[in-house]
């Protein structure tokens, strides 16, 4: 089914020669929410800290945030300002990609589906 508002958003991981994408979606609510996908991201943010040899306690003086912030973004469960989460994203090489959702309309099978758990 397609969901007719929101935004995707994508953290990327930069190197010096290429911008790897991880497919890490999130829709953007109208309000500004994201509804899905916040444990996906804060996966990629754990494992850009490991590949870095970063503890939490580190990339916490180093990003200039409290070590429980950090963890919360890890686990999904950070609900913050989006300026915590771009420093945080920025100290482990990561970064924010935001572009149009793109529609699609479901298939005929979908739609027969749909229709026969009425009969």
């Amino acid at each position: 089914m397609a969901n007719l508002l929101g935004l995707y958003l994508n953290v990327s991981y930069m190197d010096n020669t290429d911008v790897l994408g991880y497919n890490v979606s999130c829709i953007i609510n109208p309000i500004g929410n994201c509804m899905a996908n916040r444990v996906e991201i804060g996966k990629k943010v754990s494992v850009s800290r490991k590949a870095l040899g970063y503890t939490q306690q580190k990339l916490s003086e180093i990003a200039g945030i409290n070590k429980t912030t950090i963890s919360e973004i890890e686990n999904g469960r950070f609900t913050g300002s989006f300026d915590i989460f771009e420093r945080l994203l920025d100290s482990v090489d990561l970064q924010f990609d935001v572009s149009q959702k793109k529609y699609s309309l479901p298939d005929w099978d979908e739609i027969e589906n749909i229709f026969s758990e009425d009969e």
